[in-house]
């Protein structure tokens, strides 16, 4: 498939539909501010003026440009992404349409529940073969039914959401929609990606607790597993926290080890 569009899933993709703007529009929003936006600069002189915005968190000038994808995915996965509450939304409608019973289980759970999805099945087949109103038939649906909806985002906070659902710590499919929609829209703004990835990707503020954590291990040359390293030393260090925040602890610290 071209770089405009890729598959997700098993029957799920994403599809870029329009492009608002560019790396140079970016960079021109920038200068306003100083009243340069319309001098001529270089590409290269483009591209070092949006590292800076990125690397200073200057990121008012990214809401200038946006996108509109087209996306097919589970209902599951929508209702994730649709918390992004800066995008705009249009999703098809199930009271107008028959849904066809197309439905994503995750490999690790299908198993268990295929015979289940089947029943739904048969009994959604019977209801819309009985001429059941389509708003009333679409009450039996599973949550990983795929549902097809169209959103629109300015750069600025579609670096953020894939910054935040393309992490290890999301739910795996959100990560490969996540993923999918950044290796799209890294071929239309190659600078700002650039920028984005240098400063921002993958990146991680972390507690001074963890930190606190951090430094101690690094102190050491330690002789048992790191994890039980790490344990060790949160269970020393804040005794009084809760079995709860003691893993949570520990979870941050070996997810920056790591």
């Amino acid at each position: 498939m071209s770089c405009r569009s890729k598959k997700v899933l098993d029957n799920g993709y994403v599809k870029l539909i329009n492009v608002s703007g560019s790396d140079e529009l970016i960079a021109r929003a920038a200068r306003v501010s100083r009243g340069a936006q319309w001098t001529a600069y270089s590409s290269e002189d483009n591209g070092k003026l949006i590292n800076r915005l990125v690397d200073w968190e200057h990121y008012t000038p990214f809401e200038f440009a946006d996108v509109v994808f087209e996306v097919k995915c589970p209902i599951y996965i929508a209702r994730q992404w649709m918390r992004h509450r800066t995008f705009t939304y249009m999703e098809k409608s199930g009271r107008y349409n028959y849904t066809a019973f197309d439905v994503y289980i995750p490999d690790r759970v299908i198993e268990k529940s295929k015979d289940a999805v089947e029943d739904i099945a048969r009994s959604y087949a019977d209801l819309v073969a009985a001429d059941i109103h389509q708003q009333d038939v679409r009450s039996i649906l599973p949550l990983g039914t795929y549902t097809t909806f169209w959103f629109k985002a300015d750069l600025r906070n579609l670096l953020h959401f894939v910054n935040l659902r393309a992490s290890l710590a999301a739910q795996p499919e959100m990560q490969d929609y996540a993923n999918a929609i950044y290796d799209i829209v890294k071929h239309e703004f190659p600078q700002t990606i650039h920028a984005f990835e240098e400063y921002c990707l993958n990146t991680e503020t972390i507690t001074t607790r963890a930190q606190t954590i951090i430094q101690k291990i690094w102190k050491m040359t330690p002789n048992k597993e790191e994890e039980e390293l790490v344990t060790e030393q949160v269970n020393e260090t804040y005794p009084d926290l809760d079995e709860f925040a003691k893993a949570m602890l520990v979870h941050e610290v070996m997810g920056f080890l790591l």
